[in-house]
């Protein structure tokens, strides 16, 4: 471990503490399944946009 002040670790510890707790949340889960198939067909529609 590299000498890593105890605040740090402190903050560090309560971002991934907070995100476990966003990722249980079903509506953040919906929410955010609902923007990454948003941006999955805009990718696709751009790609088919191409061909054409």
């Amino acid at each position: 471990m590299a000498n890593i002040p105890p605040i740090v670790m402190k903050l560090l510890k309560n971002i991934v503490t907070s995100i476990q707790k966003v990722m249980q949340n079903e509506e953040v889960k919906t929410a955010l399944k609902g923007a990454i198939m948003a941006m999955v067909m805009a990718i696709v529609n751009m790609v088919l946009e191409e061909k054409k």
